[in-house]
């Protein structure tokens, strides 16, 4: 398993790690930093696959949850070509996806926190992709920020191609400007599904963000304008220009030492 990172390695603790202790870590550092209840939400299935190199059929038992393919073998599955796509995760198969030789320790918690998400529940919250691929990628930058200090000093906050790199960037900014203001733990309800319904779950926040700012309007509402649109708008009104200024410097919205928890 080669790779251009230089930290690699050491950063997931031996060039050829166990995938399903990777992502069972990822997931207690989920539960211990983000949200303590957090589960995966979707059975792991058997699936089998059309393998290129070797040329095989290969069938995936219930118990690997995560699985590394080649990238022809990753277009194949998605069906696109997936340049620059590091891994994924299929709800219907309960399964995460790496394409090797271009993921790391970020990956992992990404995509594991996909597998505890709401939005992996159903085709619900489809509509929202983009807020909610920003809110992971926020999630998962808090992580590197609390456990892989090296990680997310020299590779997530970083513009030089690096394989933790932030991913998603004009919406995690959002978010990470967001919990400049409001605390992390707010926005979990929204994230995960903690025997509620996505209409308790919007109440809720708004009804969080409100106790400190009694101006913030519900960003899921319907209207003309893309949700991830209308939340910026919305957190520019309510926490004027300190928010402007932290989303519109890289250096601020990558520092994740000024972001609210409790």
């Amino acid at each position: 398993m080669s790779s251009q990172c230089d930290i690699r390695d050491s950063t997931l603790g031996s060039p050829s790690p166990d995938l399903n202790s990777l992502t069972n870590q990822a997931l207690t550092l989920i539960q211990t930093h983000i949200f303590p209840n957090a589960k995966r939400v979707n059975p792991s299935q058997a699936v089998t696959l059309n393998l290129s190199y070797p040329q095989r059929v290969h069938t995936i038992s219930p118990s690997e949850l995560v699985f590394e393919i080649n990238k022809i073998d990753f277009d194949n599955k998605m069906q696109i070509d997936t340049t620059g796509y590091k891994g994924c995760y299929i709800k219907d198969e309960g399964k995460m996806y790496l394409c090797k030789d271009n993921w790391c320790i970020e990956t992992i918690i990404h995509e594991t926190l996909h597998a505890c998400s709401r939005g992996s529940e159903s085709d619900e919250l489809d509509k929202y992709y983009p807020l909610f691929e920003g809110l992971t990628e926020f999630y998962t930058g808090f992580i590197l920020f609390k456990v892989y200090q090296q990680c997310y000093t020299d590779c997530f906050k970083t513009n030089i191609g690096r394989l933790c790199q932030i991913t998603y960037e004009e919406v995690t900014k959002l978010w990470a400007g967001f919990c400049n203001f409001v605390p992390l733990e707010n926005t979990t309800c929204l994230y995960f599904n903690d025997n509620n319904s996505w209409a308790d779950a919007v109440t809720n926040f708004v009804n969080k963000v409100q106790g400190g700012f009694p101006d913030f309007k519900n960003p899921f509402s319907q209207g003309k304008l893309s949700t991830d649109l209308k939340f910026s708008i919305i957190c520019s009104k309510s926490f004027g220009n300190d928010f402007n200024n932290i989303i519109q410097d890289r250096s601020k919205y990558t520092d994740f030492s000024s972001v609210s928890t409790n």
